[in-house]
């Protein structure tokens, strides 16, 4: 069974304006999971495209943490929930 816990993430964890689907959608996914298991956010996400250098695109996500010292915690719950990692999608988490 899976659980998923509803989040609302407002505008300012968001880095705004912001004209594209795809990015606001990679942002909000990984501040409602943050924010979902308790990390605070110390600025809003912030998403953009990534280019391989085979011409494959992905997308990077920053994410800053209002304690630094939970970022390898953050880190690995992201990249196991996310399964990033393969290919040019990165997240960033400090």
């Amino acid at each position: 069974m899976v659980r998923t816990t509803a989040v609302r993430v407002s505008k300012r964890q968001m880095s705004r304006p912001r004209q594209n689907a795809i990015l606001d959608a990679a942002g909000s996914a990984i501040a409602s999971f943050l924010m979902g298991r308790g990390f605070a956010l110390a600025a809003p996400v912030t998403a953009t495209f990534r280019t391989g250098s085979h011409g494959s695109s992905g997308v990077g996500v920053t994410v800053a943490l209002k304690d630094p010292s939970e970022a390898p915690a953050a880190r690995a719950a992201i990249h196991e929930h996310f399964r990033v990692g393969a290919g040019v999608d990165a997240v960033t988490v400090r």
